[in-house]
């Protein structure tokens, strides 16, 4: 191993350039998701997976890489009903399970990115965000918590947007936590809507650490994301917000707490 010109000629740096695009997560675009779902979404069209044959060729690649997989590759939670999320997704429990597992011979790495999908219903009194939170040897350094169009209480009926903020104050975050995001969606008529529940959380919010340190947005300027997706979902489509046949538009407001 150590006469593979891999680790004779090429510096470490380009070698984990090497490893990190090697094993970098993608989605498997051989099982997309059905169109006509709540959670296909830009960067969300198939379940992602990471091929990790190259660790299993060398035992100094693994030494050298071992970690890129869960380094790099996003971490999904979804706090949602059955019928809004895919099929197959982590859950706290089997999350823990393989951390513990890593543990026993490994130094737990930090982990780049961790993404929340969260139903209100389950959200709002922060308990079951912070199950996730309280996993041992989860070392996550940016957060992202996403409330989609259909997580809204009663978007069916198109009621105003509204949520309770009890789980900003209830929730501590892991000490590895450098940026938290919260994404606010929905239709974009309702763009007027989404930007003042940003600007308010933006100004209101303050989450903290378990270390007491505090993250805030005061001075973030809200990204902006817009798409389209389909209008059908739950066997039903919904005519009233179509902007097109069988189409939606989605506005999205994302603020940031550092």
């Amino acid at each position: 191993q150590s006469q593979s010109s891999l680790f004779s000629v090429l510096p470490g740096e380009i070698r984990n350039h090497i490893w990190n695009y090697a094993l970098a997560d993608y989605q498997d675009e051989t099982q997309l998701y059905d169109d006509a779902t709540c959670y296909k979404r830009p960067d969300y069209l198939a379940p992602r997976k990471t091929d990790t044959v190259l660790l299993r060729t060398c035992k100094r690649i693994y030494q050298e890489a071992w970690f890129l997989p869960w380094t790099n590759a996003e971490q999904t939670f979804y706090l949602t009903s059955d019928d809004r999320r895919p099929p197959k997704t982590t859950t706290a429990r089997r999350m823990q399970q393989t951390l513990f597992a890593i543990a026993k011979t490994q130094t737990m790495p930090v982990i780049q990115h961790v993404r929340v999908f969260a139903q209100l219903y389950i959200l709002e009194n922060g308990a079951r965000l912070q199950e996730i939170l309280n996993l041992k040897f989860f070392y996550p350094k940016v957060i992202t918590i996403t409330i989609r169009h259909t997580d809204w209480w009663f978007w069916e009926s198109d009621d105003n947007l509204r949520l309770d903020a009890t789980w900003v104050d209830f929730c501590r975050f892991p000490n590895s936590l450098t940026e938290l995001r919260v994404a606010f969606e929905s239709l974009e008529r309702k763009k007027d809507q989404i930007d003042d529940v940003a600007r308010q959380a933006a100004q209101n919010w303050i989450f903290r650490r378990r270390d007491d340190t505090e993250l805030s947005a005061e001075s973030c300027q809200p990204e902006i994301m817009k798409w389209s997706g389909n209008a059908t979902w739950g066997h039903r489509r919904w005519v009233r917000d179509e902007t097109g046949p069988n189409k939606l538009d989605y506005y999205v407001s994302t603020v940031t707490w550092r």
